[in-house]
């Protein structure tokens, strides 16, 4: 197959991967075009730290654009890709996971060559959870330093400097320009930027299954979580209307999640997003997983929030499916899905924005605000910019909040509202250059 400039699969191959390197006849076209647009956009490098870097970046292209068996030909053909990139052995992982082999998951987790960048442990805290791995004394103390009985005694001990990496310190740095707080300094701002990170992560870790060991601790950290008046909540329910809650890619939406479903157990969820594992045993419960979205699928979505109530839950600052919204937070274009708003208007939901609030890093406050809700004096049009008006109030409220309660380092509207396109922004996850 040509390329462009008149290469070949076999010339481009050659000029990136090593001599001894053997890719399976069946996957050469697809790692030849990947490498070629690659090779386009970056160049051939530096010598051999240039080809490895194209190599490592090769290997997240082929992850990300799906095509899962190139991209374990390419792993086992250039085993050094996960030397330079170790976080690549949990992708291979998940993959061969997938494909009905369980047991490379649960090596790579174990790892002790594992990458265990802040910016990738809600992925693995959250795969440790979803195949039952319990979270053991080993895992904290590498993250967190040494086990003590309580969530104010692991934070007062927290290791600031070892978590304060690249990709957070400059979302941190980012945000105090932004924001520009006046009763706090920079160096603050981002020490507590980067404790309500951890602070976030080690209630995740502590949220599912953990070895003996850790239960005094997870114990104390669950009770250090307070609810909101659930009184709106089930006043709605009760009348027979559905409930829709929505929140931003901030703060502990674990903790969200949980008070919400044990609020109106009567209805069934829906639950949107990217891999939605948040199910009950209600026969009519749904998740919409958005990757694979289809026009089939929101009609059918829509056509069952009309005819019973809902628990709906989704991140319109994410995915969300559906086309997409511009708000404005601090005078930032951002966009967000328009699926909420349409589904509420759908459903003739009462609408609710969830979000979470620390206090000293020592107790964890859920915190309910009311939405708009549909109503006879309102059209679609209307109620949908109401709702969206809304949401980026609650949004620009979290990004002039503490920063504590960000606790985030990518996903939502941080890219967007942080890094426009005239402004130089940090190397996207796919790229490490």
């Amino acid at each position: 197959m040509e390329q462009g400039g008149g290469l070949d699969d076999t010339d481009i191959l050659a000029s990136i991967l090593p001599a001894d390197a053997k890719i399976p006849d069946a996957h050469r076209a697809i790692i030849a075009a990947q490498a070629n647009a690659l090779l386009r956009e970056k160049g051939a490098g530096a010598g051999e730290g240039g080809r490895s870097r194209l190599l490592v970046t090769l290997g997240r292209r082929l992850r990300k654009t799906c095509h899962a068996d190139a991209y374990l030909a390419l792993l086992d053909a250039v085993p050094s890709i996960l030397a330079e990139d170790p976080p690549q052995a949990l992708d291979r992982a998940i993959i061969l996971n997938r494909l009905g082999e369980a047991d490379p998951l649960h090596g790579a987790l174990a790892s002790d060559s594992l990458d265990l960048d802040i910016s990738r442990l809600p992925r693995l805290l959250g795969l440790r959870h979803r195949h039952r791995i319990a979270t053991d004394v080993a895992l904290i103390e590498r993250l967190f330093g040494r086990v003590r009985p309580s969530l104010p005694a692991m934070m007062r001990n927290f290791p600031v400097a070892r978590w304060n990496t690249g990709e957070a310190e400059a979302m941190a740095r980012a945000l105090y320009a932004l924001v520009q707080p006046a009763d706090m300094g920079e160096g603050d701002y981002i020490e507590r930027f980067i404790r309500g990170i951890g602070a976030r992560l080690l209630y995740m870790s502590l949220g599912n299954r953990v070895e003996a060991p850790l239960k005094p601790l997870q114990r104390d950290v669950r009770r250090r979580v307070t609810g909101f008046d659930p009184a709106p909540v089930t006043a709605a329910a009760a009348a027979g209307r559905s409930i829709m809650g929505v929140t931003a890619h901030a703060g502990v939406a674990s903790a969200q999640t949980r008070n919400l479903r044990e609020l109106a157990p009567e209805l069934p969820s829906l639950i949107v997003g990217n891999s939605p594992i948040y199910r009950d045993e209600n026969t009519d419960s749904m998740g919409l997983a958005v990757r694979d979205l289809t026009t089939g699928d929101l009609l059918r979505t829509i056509r069952a929030l009309r005819r019973k109530p809902y628990r709906i839950y989704l991140l319109p600052d994410g995915q969300a499916g559906g086309a997409r919204r511009t708000v404005s937070v601090l005078g930032r274009d951002v966009s967000i899905a328009a699926t909420a708003g349409v589904f509420a208007w759908q459903a003739r939901a009462d609408t609710f924005f969830l979000d979470t609030r620390w206090h000293g890093l020592g107790r964890i406050e859920v915190r309910l605000a009311r939405g708009p809700q549909p109503g006879r004096a309102h059209d679609r049009a209307d109620f949908i910019a109401r709702f969206d008006a809304f949401y980026a109030a609650r949004l620009e409220r979290i990004v002039t909040g503490p920063p504590e309660n960000i606790a985030t380092t990518r996903g939502g509207i941080w890219h967007q509202l942080l890094w426009p396109q005239s402004e130089t922004a940090p190397p996207a996850d796919d790229d490490p250059y």
